[in-house]
């Protein structure tokens, strides 16, 4: 039977505010009735997310434990962290990255600091005194039935964790336990929640919340952290709607609504028994213009997708992104008539009527086109012509120069796209695990891939993560099996490494595709790219037409790799390398990617059934 986990949460505070922020690392605003002076409480703000789930050594695998860090760093990130995600770390790892991690985030006075832990725990009963002690899990950690020796040496005791916060300076740290263990962490009790917020802020307080009572377990997707993000991000848990949510109001919240989910669970809290530390009350600041209205007031919107992700409005007014064939909800909303709307790949808008004390459903549905057409994978003709290959400046596999002589082709304006690739599998009836035919076409399970498989349906869908905001951005996990598969499906092939430098270069003599300021036409390793792919099209085009042949992701050509093949295929027309067994060749450089490997004389290369966060591909038909 799969082990299931058991969300605790542990908050160390000194009891003043712990304030939403827009995205990005600024210093955090509150109103000066509650902040110090100058209105700032928070000049840094930083997490530390380790995601055990990769298990062996009788441990049960934790495919939820994926969803939850993405959902979990998302929401941190719009509260204003700088996310760092450790995932499926070994034991001698474990004490390394937390302390080097406090070294370099912790020791700001006037910072906030968040550490969450998802995966296997266990409790231990101390043969002599008798006392439990909780444990994580690291993935290399044996079974305790088995190996209880090694089960010691490779566990993590939760009394480190005591350690960790003492050499703690930031001004609040939050430890998030999302484990199953056996046991109470506390004794509960009970306090009136005072009226004055000024005074419960300027008051410590160590205020511990778990998702159950001792020996109850939750799903392996944690019901309990998404009840506990839509705490913190909305206005539901706020009992007196003062904009001000305490950790009891948080308590109670929480206690209300897991226990209604499908697989309840109890959570338990309380304050520490230390008079010193049980005076205060952790405090969220809500946002300011969250929605308060009376219960006669409002209704409820209930939305769902088929075939259809992006940008969620209400009236005009931003809501959320949505995914496709997802449902969504919109509680204690305003009356009257609305526009709804959904601006992505592909638009779609229509009307609703809200009702006081009624759900309006309303579905928005896109159908699909089977298979692409024009108007779902645009295509640029380019010209035969002859031109000149390679660099002599550049690296020897870029050498020596040579002339090509190419004939017309036609290829796609920019890179293929998750929605585009989803059509293609879901129309060829690719299995669950992405592969078809015995052939891997994109590793699902890989943890930047934004794909979801629906066992009802058996379609899969897109799900965005935080390498893939939109199903408009670069495909990704794809191998060249994949890519040419697909590129078939449409009627065409991958483009040759002649058909994509020739198409890249659009004429010019530039270093890059499109421009000499890499600035203006790629996505590459930069602050400003955030560890993640974009939407396609958003750079400056060549003159070609062409999108993003210069970063964002690693395109495959059809080529094998073959480091002095220029030297033999000079003054040739339409030259392609094949041989079996040989890897192929990647162009273009990605997000991911320093400059110099962005030029478009780059060459690299990679197994064919290899897959990246960081390759995806792009189309040509000959005509």
């Amino acid at each position: 039977m799969k082990k299931l986990k058991l969300l605790v949460i542990i908050i160390f505070m000194t009891g003043v505010l712990f304030a939403q922020e827009s995205r990005g690392l600024k210093p955090v605003k509150v109103p000066e009735a509650v902040g110090n002076s100058d209105g700032v409480l928070y000049t840094s703000s930083h997490a530390l997310i380790i995601g055990e789930s990769d298990y062996n050594n009788g441990w049960s695998k934790l495919s939820g434990v994926k969803d939850d860090i993405l959902a979990l760093k998302k929401a941190l990130e719009q509260n204003g962290f700088n996310v760092i995600v450790k995932k499926d770390i070994k034991s001698s790892e474990f004490d390394k990255i937390i302390k080097e991690f406090i070294s370099k985030y912790g020791k700001d006075t006037t910072g906030r600091v968040i550490i969450y832990y998802a995966g296997h725990g266990h409790t231990e009963i101390n043969a002599t005194s008798k006392k439990s002690m909780g444990y994580l899990v690291p993935t290399d950690a044996p079974s305790p039935i088995k190996d209880r020796d090694g089960f010691l040496k490779k566990s993590i005791p939760m009394s480190r964790f005591k350690e960790y916060s003492t050499t703690m300076e930031a001004r609040h740290v939050l430890f998030l336990f999302d484990a199953c263990f056996a046991g109470t962490i506390f004794g509960s009790r009970s306090k009136k929640l005072p009226p004055d917020i000024s005074y419960l802020i300027s008051k410590p307080v160590r205020h511990f919340i778990t998702s159950g009572r001792a020996n109850e377990e939750v799903p392996d997707e944690s019901v309990f952290i998404q009840i506990f993000i839509n705490a913190i991000t909305g206005n539901e848990a706020d009992n007196n709607k003062d904009g001000y949510l305490l950790g009891t109001e948080l308590s109670l919240y929480l206690q209300s609504n897991v226990i209604k989910t499908e697989k309840p669970t109890h959570p338990q809290h309380g304050k520490s028994f230390d008079p010193t530390l049980n005076q205060g009350e952790f405090v969220f600041v809500l946002k300011r213009d969250t929605l308060i209205i009376d219960p006669e007031e409002y209704g409820k919107i209930e939305l769902k997708t088929e075939n259809i992700s992006g940008k969620l409005f209400i009236n005009g007014d931003f809501k959320k992104k949505v995914s496709e064939n997802k449902k969504y909800i919109f509680k204690k909303h305003k009356t009257g008539d609305f526009i709804i709307e959904i601006i992505g790949t592909k638009n779609w808008k229509s009307s609703v009527k809200v009702s006081p004390g009624k759900t309006s459903k309303i579905t928005a549905k896109i159908e699909r086109k089977f298979p692409p057409d024009p108007e779902t994978i645009s295509m640029k003709k380019i010209k035969g012509d002859e031109f000149i290959m390679g660099s002599n400046l550049g690296h020897s596999n870029e050498q020596p120069i040579h002339n090509v002589r190419l004939n017309k082709f036609k290829i796609s304006e920019t890179e293929v796209t998750y929605a585009q690739y989803i059509v293609f599998l879901n129309n060829r009836k690719v299995g669950k695990d992405g592969i078809f035919g015995g052939v891997k076409y994109i590793d699902i399970d890989a943890y930047a891939c934004a794909l979801v498989y629906n066992d009802s349906t058996k379609e899969f869908s897109f799900k965005a993560n935080s390498y893939s905001e939109s199903d408009n951005c670069p495909v990704i996990t794809v191998t060249w099996y994949g890519a040419k598969a697909f590129c078939k499906w449409a009627g065409g092939r991958l483009p040759t490494e002649a058909e994509w430098e020739f198409a890249a270069r659009a004429g010019k003599d530039y270093k890059y595709s499109g421009s000499n300021n890499i600035n203006d036409v790629a996505w590459y390793e930069t602050e400003k790219t955030k560890q993640k792919t974009h939407p396609v099209g958003t750079k400056s085009k060549n003159d070609f037409g062409l999108y993003d042949m210069t970063g964002n992701v690693w395109e495959w050509c059809y080529d094998s790799y073959n480091q002095d093949f220029y030297e033999n295929s000079k003054s040739l027309t339409d030259p392609m390398y094949k041989e079996k067994g040989r890897e192929k060749v990647i162009r273009g450089g990605a997000w991911n990617s320093d400059a110099n490997r962005c030029r478009l004389t780059y060459r690299e290369s990679q197994k064919p059934d290899y897959s990246s966060s960081s390759i995806g591909f792009r189309v040509v038909i000959p005509y």
